[in-house]
C-alpha cells in the first residue's frame, strides 16, 4: 500500500496550529532543533517518536494513518460501511488475501 501521508508536514501543521516551535517539539522529545528538522524530512518515523510527538502535541497522528488505511481498503468491501471494514476478522481476511495474491504474481 502507498503511503501518501507526510507526516513530517503534519506535524509542522499541528505545530504552527498550537503557536509552539519546532525547538520547543524538540525538546519535549529529547532531541535538538537541527536534529528534528532531520526528523521531519524523512519519509517514515518511528512509532514511539510519533508517540511522544502526539502527546506533546495532544493529537492523535495515529489516527491519520488509520483514516488513510480505511480509504485504502474501501475498495476490496464496496458494500460495506467503514465500521464493518475494520472488523477485527474482515480485517485478519484482508492482510490474508493480500499476502496469498503476492505469492501467486
Amino acid at each position: 500500500m502507498q503511503n501518501d501521508i507526510d507526516i513530517g508536514a503534519l506535524i509542522l501543521r499541528k505545530l504552527k496550529e498550537n503557536g509552539q516551535a519546532v525547538s520547543w517539539l524538540a525538546e519535549k522529545v529529547n532531541s535538538d532543533r537541527s536534529n528534528f528538522y532531520r526528523i521531519l524530512k524523512r519519509k517514515h518515523i518511528d512509532s514511539q517518536l510519533l508517540m511522544n510527538i502526539s502527546q506533546a502535541l495532544n493529537f492523535d497522528f495515529f489516527a491519520c494513518f488509520s483514516e488513510h488505511f480505511r480509504k485504502s481498503i474501501k475498495p476490496y468491501f464496496p458494500n460495506k460501511t467503514t465500521q464493518q471494514i475494520t472488523d477485527r476478522t474482515q480485517f485478519i481476511n484482508l492482510i490474508a488475501s493480500f499476502s496469498y495474491k503476492r505469492k501467486i504474481r
